[in-house]
């Protein structure tokens, strides 16, 4: 019977080079650029500590203007002359206060032998440790003692080089005025200050000078003298009460 034959089936590939690849892909390599827990640890503690040092210099020199500030306005009180009568700048106020702040301080320490040393060095590094424990509460107590010690060297950098600077300075001075005959130290050279005033030939010393006035101590009056003109627009006498 024709159902009973047996019968072929052929099939054709259209396109013999078809091949089917399972490829696997390899996962992403993980990214080097992460920094480790240590190194991270490492640079927020240099970032820290920098913003320390910023942080203790602002304050100093806060320090500095306040104290300036308050010891210029005493001082010229004591000749009658006003704090509002002057252009005070924030520089010749950071002067002064720690100009200041030297005399009251740091110098009397620096005469008590061995002890004011010591002083000193407690004296920075309280402040430096009250800095460095606010801002770093949750830190190791390995890494506040560090900090501070190195918070306290910056300080101690911040008060001597401007005396090494101010000494350097005052020397070169005494060199240019020895060579015109006079030889004389710091403490001993006594300054006179001659003006030519509407009032004839005024001499005395000169407690301070603006860019408009200067104020001038001849005896027991104290001249203020107009910078343009020369002229003595007030004359303060002083005298003790009876």
């Amino acid at each position: 019977m024709f159902w009973k034959r047996d019968k072929t089936v052929r099939v054709e590939l259209v396109n013999p080079e078809i091949r089917l690849k399972a490829e696997q892909t390899a996962p992403f390599p993980e990214s080097n650029n992460q920094p480790t827990a240590p190194a991270a640890a490492s640079q927020t503690n240099l970032e820290l500590s920098l913003k320390l040092v910023a942080l203790a210099a602002v304050a100093m020199q806060g320090l500095l203007v306040v104290y300036g500030y308050c010891a210029l306005a005493g001082e010229y009180d004591a000749f009658g002359i006003s704090m509002n009568e002057l252009d005070i700048g924030i520089s010749s106020l950071l002067f002064y206060g720690y100009i200041s702040l030297l005399l009251d301080t740091i110098i009397p320490l620096s005469h008590v032998p061995h002890i004011g040393a010591v002083l000193q060095a407690i004296l920075y590094m309280l402040l430096a440790g009250g800095i460095v424990w606010y801002f770093k509460r949750t830190s190791l107590l390995e890494e506040k003692l560090k900090t501070t010690v190195l918070l306290s060297f910056v300080l101690f950098l911040l008060v001597i080089l401007p005396i090494l600077i101010l000494n350097r300075g005052q020397k070169s001075g005494l060199e240019d005025i020895a060579q015109h005959g006079l030889s004389a130290p710091a403490s001993q050279l006594q300054k006179t200050h001659i003006i030519q005033t509407d009032q004839g030939e005024k001499q005395g010393m000169l407690i301070t000078a603006t860019t408009k006035y200067t104020f001038l101590l001849a005896g027991t009056e104290v001249l203020k003298i107009n910078n343009d003109s020369n002229k003595v627009i007030r004359v303060t006498k002083l005298s003790a009460k009876e």
